[in-house]
Formats: C-alpha cells, sequence, structure tokens
C-alpha cells in the first residue's frame, strides 16, 4: 500500500519541521564534525539525501517493480530467462538484473538508501561540472538541491520507483561522475 504524493506532502512537511529541529539540535551541540558539515559547501546535498531517504522511505512496489519481481520469483534468474531478455528486451538485460535483485533479494530499504546515495552524486556531480568558483559553491549547491527536487517525482512512480530510478537515475548520476574529470 503506497501513499500518494498529496497524502505524502502533510507528512513531508511535518518531517521538514522536525529535520529543521534537528538541525537546530545538531547545531547547538559542540560537536566539530556537524559545525564542518554544516559549514561544508556540500551541505545543501546533505540535506537533500535527507530528504530523498525520506520521500522514497513513502514508495512501494508499483508498475513494472511488480511484474519484475514477480518473473524473477517464477523464473529464479535462470540462464533461459536471460535468454529470453536478451531476444526481447537485451538494451535492459543488464538494468532488469538490478532491479531483481534489489527488489528480490534486498527490498525497498536497499533500495531507497542507494537511491538517495545516487541522488547525493547526482547533485555533486553537477556541481563539480559546472562550478568551479569557491566563493558561492554553497550558494550554487543550494540552487542544484533545489532545482533537483523541482524534478516531479510522481511520475516516477508510474512505471514503477525502483525500476525507474535504476533504468534512468543511476545511469544518469554514474554517468555526470564520470564526465567530472573529463571537464
Amino acid at each position: 500500500d503506497t501513499l500518494s504524493l498529496h497524502d505524502a506532502l502533510p507528512i513531508l512537511n511535518i518531517t521538514l519541521k522536525r529535520l529543521r529541529l534537528l538541525a537546530r539540535r545538531l547545531l547547538q551541540m559542540k560537536s566539530n564534525v556537524v559545525k564542518k558539515i554544516y559549514k561544508s559547501n556540500y551541505f545543501p546535498f546533505f540535506v537533500l539525501l535527507i530528504l530523498f531517504l525520506l520521500l522514497l522511505s513513502l514508495c512501494g512496489w508499483q508498475g513494472d517493480d511488480i511484474g519484475i519481481r514477480a518473473r524473477t520469483e517464477i523464473f529464479h534468474m535462470s540462464i533461459d530467462y536471460y535468454k529470453k531478455m536478451v531476444m526481447g528486451w537485451s538494451s535492459r538485460v543488464i538494468i532488469n538484473t538490478f532491479v531483481e535483485v534489489i527488489t528480490v533479494n534486498f527490498g525497498l530499504k536497499v533500495w531507497v538508501i542507494l537511491t538517495g546515495l545516487v541522488m547525493y552524486l547526482l547533485a555533486y556531480s553537477i556541481s563539480k561540472i559546472l562550478y568551479t568558483d569557491d566563493e558561492y559553491k554553497r550558494e550554487s549547491n543550494f540552487f542544484i538541491t533545489f532545482m533537483l527536487l523541482m524534478y516531479p517525482f510522481a511520475s516516477m512512480g508510474d512505471a514503477g520507483w525502483v525500476a525507474t530510478s535504476v533504468s534512468y537515475l543511476w545511469p544518469l548520476a554514474f554517468g555526470l561522475l564520470s564526465m567530472i574529470n573529463i571537464k
């Protein structure tokens, strides 16, 4: 049973209030680590990571996730199954394998953590590619975070959260990461 985005907004609003309160409490602590994280240029991406972990934890199995999971449980990822995939959907063999391993062997919690980290990696890569000036890096990183949060993520649930994120979001993040040194 999954929540719609409309139902999730009040929960996210309460969660954001708790997050702000937690941030205030953490700042009051004498910990140098917390202060370093807060003052870091990459603090906006830490906020993005936390928000995505909260958002993704509200998601459930939908669309292709259910179908891939059912097929995998029936065929047990056999060689015959992969032969059929190659003949019909050769471009998705690798991606579907990741989806199968995540959905059947690990479950949603592992996917939530991995996709949150991938989202952090995406924001970090965009920052490294676009901005070299340290003077406005933190502000630029808040802008990147804001722009990534503007994407209508509810549309990803139509085809399945796991299948869509592994098919599109993960390759984008790793592709941009590989371009950092090219710049």
